[in-house]
């Protein structure tokens, strides 16, 4: 995992440094300067803010939160599977500027019920709660005219926990407790399709480390810590936002469907083998989102 990742960071980190000095030669021919409203234009180069709408800005920083609502499909090898809806929240802060440093830092919660069966064909019920913290530093490119497009390459660090207790009807009501450190690499992308609507492509590559399983209330043993092999996250979100103005505050609403894939490796252990389990999870976020 570490090979792995030090490989894509030092991949994104000279992409970072190339793309600082193309920055530095494209201010040697053309001069960049930033209107009153907001927008990008080179020095000298007329801006009509009211014709090209304030909402059509890049700003710096941008502050959201919202809803988040996803289906949940765990599957165990052995054959027991379990599926449910997990419902909760998100909020976050990016800073992003076109040719400049980019930072982000976000937060996640979610919890739901689900339902499934063994591989015997016994009921299996439980609740599954998720909460994540990240953060997040990378770089913008972007185009100063038309779609207005920027490209923000990272790295970052994040902290995963994931509780799955079960109750009855399920026989032995388990509780689960699976958490681990990790590091990402990915990118944010967005296009301008008219003035104040934009799509996105946003990916996360996450490389676990230092996995760690808690098994408790179990009936015949103590509670556990077991490890669990390190196998790479992948996310996949496709942002859909519109900007308006309100009382002169630039707001936005992001619709955001997403994929995320977790898997967590085999490993054998004492008093229990962890056994190899992935969840496929896929959804949406509604984000309101400040702009300043």
């Amino acid at each position: 995992m570490k090979r792995h990742f030090l490989v894509y960071a030092t991949t994104v980190m000279l992409a970072l440094s190339t793309l600082t000095s193309l920055n530095a030669q494209e201010n040697d021919y053309t001069g960049s300067c930033e209107c009153s409203c907001g927008y990008d234009c080179d020095c000298g180069e007329y801006c009509d803010c009211e014709e090209e709408k304030k909402c059509f800005q890049v700003l710096r920083n941008n502050l959201y939160f919202g809803p988040d609502i996803y289906h949940v499909k765990r599957l165990r090898h052995g054959g027991s599977q379990q599926s449910g809806v997990l419902y909760g929240f998100r909020t976050g802060y990016d800073r992003i500027k076109r040719y400049n440093f980019y930072v982000g830092i976000e937060g996640a919660w979610a919890s739901g019920d689900l339902s499934g069966s063994s591989s015997s064909g016994t009921l299996l019920k439980s609740t599954l709660t998720d909460a994540e913290v990240e953060g997040r530093f990378g770089y913008t490119i972007g185009t100063k005219h038309a779609c207005r497009a920027t490209l923000t390459p990272f790295v970052g660090a994040g902290y995963f926990c994931q509780t799955n207790k079960f109750h009855a009807p399920t026989p032995i009501t388990l509780h689960f407790k699976e958490s681990f450190k990790y590091a990402v690499v990915g990118f944010i992308s967005n296009i301008y399709v008219r003035p104040c609507l934009s799509v996105g492509l946003n990916f996360k590559a996450k490389f676990v480390y230092d996995p760690e399983s808690h098994i408790s209330n179990d009936p015949d043993f103590d509670d556990v810590n077991i490890h669990f092999g390190e196998k790479t996250q992948y996310e996949v979100d496709l942002p859909i936002t519109y900007y308006f103005d309100l009382c002169n505050q630039c707001l936005t609403v992001s619709a955001v469907p997403f994929y995320i894939y977790r898997h967590y490796g085999a490993l054998a252990g004492f008093p229990f083998d962890f056994l190899e389990t992935k969840y496929i999870n896929y959804g949406g976020r509604l984000l309101l989102g400040i702009q300043f």
